[in-house]
């Protein structure tokens, strides 16, 4: 499963990569879509919070997570995250693009 941020739903980087692995994608970004792939939905815009996670990945404290991006953003998932429950959480922060 990809919790995936996005800053634009037009075209989401890896959308074809992705989808032809059959992932699971809890999309987020600032408007829905016109369309999406099969497996993935449309969760909301806004920033990654508790109840997103809570109500998203209802299994969330028992999964290991992955965050990648800009340090600020990494550093706020994070917290978000264990603040969620979940324990096991890997990063890869990096500046720029």
């Amino acid at each position: 499963m990809l919790l995936y941020s996005v800053p634009s739903a037009d075209e989401p980087a890896y959308r074809d990569e992705l989808a032809a692995l059959g992932v699971r994608v809890l999309l987020l970004a600032p408007s829905e879509p016109a369309t999406l792939p099969e497996g993935w939905t449309y969760v909301g815009s806004g920033h990654v919070t508790e109840h997103l996670v809570q109500s998203s990945v209802g299994d969330a404290a028992s999964r290991h997570a992955y965050v990648s991006g800009p340090p600020r953003l990494v550093h706020e998932v994070r917290r978000v995250l264990r603040r969620s429950g979940v324990r096991h959480v890997t990063s890869d922060a990096f500046a720029g693009y």
